[in-house]
């Protein structure tokens, strides 16, 4: 990619890579850590497993993506639905839910919402 450093093809590649699996610690000890520092490599992890919260929460319909935000307040991360999408929050959601919001050390909080706008949240 033009304009993108090592960093941030580092960065891009641990955030994708968390997305999909947990990575090794010979990875991180190789490849990622001499170019990502202790802040970043925590930021790439949440991107990347926010994704995953993401896809397995909606399946990829961005019209229910649409309809959600995921907002830091503090000690907790809120993922704010709509209240018709109480049906999608099963088990694999929320463990992974909890996953992301333990990486950030906060609390998961699941908030149901007549309405969500996340373009005020």
């Amino acid at each position: 990619m033009v304009g993108v450093d090592h960093s941030g093809r580092a960065f891009m590649g641990l955030a994708v890579a968390s997305r999909h699996a947990r990575v090794r610690s010979e990875l991180m000890t190789h490849f990622v850590e001499p170019l990502l520092g202790k802040r970043e490599i925590v930021r790439a992890r949440a991107v990347g497993l926010a994704m995953r919260v993401g896809y397995t929460l909606s399946g990829g319909v961005i019209s229910l993506l649409e309809q959600t935000s995921l907002q830091r307040d503090g000690d907790n991360l809120i993922l704010r639905l709509p209240d018709h999408a109480d049906v999608l929050v099963g088990d694999v959601v929320q463990r992974r839910f909890k996953s992301l919001a333990k990486t950030l050390n906060c609390t998961p909080i699941v908030s149901y919402d007549e309405e969500v706008n996340p373009a005020s949240a």
